[in-house]
C-alpha cells in the first residue's frame, strides 16, 4: 500500500484513537519524569508531533504510527515475559528505586504495548480492506 493512501486508513475513530494513544503516552512520560526518570522527557516532543501529525493526516506521521505501533507487538511480548516469567526482572530494582511497584510498572508497560498492538491490528485490517 502506498503512503498516499494512509490518510484514508487513519480516518474516523482509528485516527482519534491513535491521537489519544500518543496523548496518553505523553501523560505517562510526564508522570515518569516526576518520579525521577528525566531522560524520558525526550519522548514528549516525539509523541506530540505524532499526535498532531496523525490528527492532521501527515503521511510521515502516519508511516511512523504504523511502524511504532507495530513494534509494540515485540514490546508486549517482552513485557509479558518479564511480568509472568521473571517477576519484573532487571527493571524491578530500577522501579523500586523511584518508588514504583515493579509489577505495576511492568503491567502498565504491558497494557500500553497491548493497546498499541491493537491499534496496529486495526490499521492493518483497514489497509487490507482498502485493497
Amino acid at each position: 500500500m502506498a503512503a498516499d493512501r494512509l490518510p484514508e486508513v487513519f480516518s474516523g475513530p482509528l485516527k482519534w484513537a491513535v491521537v489519544g494513544f500518543w496523548a496518553a503516552s505523553t501523560g505517562i512520560v510526564l508522570y515518569a519524569a516526576t518520579r525521577g526518570l528525566w531522560p524520558v522527557l525526550l519522548l514528549v516532543p516525539v509523541f506530540t508531533v505524532l499526535a498532531v501529525g496523525t490528527a492532521r493526516g501527515w503521511r510521515p506521521a502516519l508511516v511512523a504510527d504504523l511502524v511504532l505501533l507495530g513494534l509494540q507487538l515485540i514490546g508486549a511480548a517482552g513485557a509479558a515475559y518479564e511480568l509472568f516469567l521473571r517477576g519484573a526482572g532487571d527493571k524491578g530494582a530500577q522501579l523500586r528505586a523511584i518508588g514504583v511497584d515493579p509489577y505495576s510498572g511492568v503491567l502498565l508497560n504491558l497494557i500500553v504495548a497491548l493497546v498499541a498492538s491493537g491499534l496496529f491490528a486495526w490499521a492493518v485490517r483497514r489497509i487490507r480492506a482498502a485493497r
